[in-house]
């Protein structure tokens, strides 16, 4: 029993590569030089977490320096996890997914890219049982973030899961 402990921490790695590998997700954010990513093919050999992870998303809030170039920046990371019913078998965790996107970027030819990102994000986590994420989860609100950088805009989506503490994990 993992009772207590913040092994679902260890998830954050999988729920990241599932939204990563989303063709049309990765195509919104690598894509970025075009108004239509989506007919725009990924780089032969490189999956979208090759491509992203660390270069556009990262595990923890990243800052963005005020000299950065027109970017997509995706933030996804367990940001709050609070004792629940009094005991120590459940928790309930809270998923941060931030988005901020470069001005220049947001329009493209289906719409708005940001809009299309949260959208995905949105589809992933509630439509999909990820591979070693114990609970599903459940969409808690939107809202809109601010920017250490002008140039920028971000969004973010705020999921809640509850940790029973009695599901097998992998080790």
């Amino acid at each position: 029993m993992y009772a207590g402990n913040l092994g679902e921490l260890r998830e954050l790695v999988f729920i990241m590569k599932e939204l990563c590998n989303d063709e049309e997700m990765a195509k919104y954010i690598y894509n970025r030089d075009t108004e239509d990513p989506i007919r725009q093919d990924l780089p032969d050999g490189k999956s979208g977490y090759d491509l992203l992870m660390y270069n556009n998303v990262f595990p923890y809030l990243k800052i963005i320096d005020l000299d950065e170039d027109a970017n997509v920046f995706l933030c996804i990371y367990f940001g709050k996890s609070i004792n629940n019913g009094g005991t120590s078998d459940y928790k309930d965790n809270l998923l941060f997914v931030d988005l901020y996107v470069h001005q220049s970027l947001w329009k493209i030819n289906s719409g708005i890219r940001t809009n299309e990102i949260l959208i995905r994000i949105d589809t992933i986590l509630n439509q999909k049982q990820i591979e070693h994420v114990t609970e599903p989860f459940s969409y808690v609100s939107l809202r809109a973030l601010p920017s250490p950088n002008p140039r920028y805009a971000g969004f973010g989506l705020m999921y809640h899961k509850i940790d029973s503490g009695t599901k097998n994990r992998y080790e």
